[in-house]
């Protein structure tokens, strides 16, 4: 069966893969993170334990090896929106950028998602050229 967690780890390495291409003198080195499924507010689990050490780990990784950003990829909170501003305060403890995309347990109509992270549910963010390469993000 293919889990969602074995369908990002095998996009991302064949992404990785194709991409590659011999390092040149002014290459910027580009470290980003993705995280995902954090299910804040699903019962039964220790859902603030797992985003107080997610967002300790990220800060520690940006700290001693950098980050230049991290991406939440959907299932930040599980079901019910009520929990979409607190997971949002969580994050804002981070020193550095971060982006979302909705998962199907983030139940937000898109003027929710809007208001709270300040863009459309389907968005692009560009980084700016690394390697050649425009980086985007879109979620649905």
């Amino acid at each position: 069966m293919l889990t969602r967690r074995h369908f990002l780890f095998t996009s991302f390495g064949a992404i990785a893969a194709a991409c590659q291409r011999p390092a040149q003198k002014n290459d910027k080195i580009l470290r980003f993170a993705v995280a995902s499924d954090g299910h804040y507010g699903q019962p039964k689990t220790e859902y603030v334990a797992y985003f107080d050490d997610i967002i300790k780990n990220l800060q520690r990784e940006r700290q001693e090896r950098g980050l230049d950003f991290v991406v939440f990829n959907g299932d930040l909170f599980h079901d019910n929106v009520q929990f979409l501003p607190v997971v949002k305060q969580q994050f804002e403890r981070l020193s550095f950028p971060y982006y979302v995309t909705r998962g199907n347990h983030d139940h937000a109509t898109p003027t929710q998602w809007r208001e709270t992270w300040g863009y459309e549910l389907n968005h692009v963010v560009k980084m700016g050229q690394n390697g050649h390469l425009s980086y985007c993000f879109q979620s649905s």
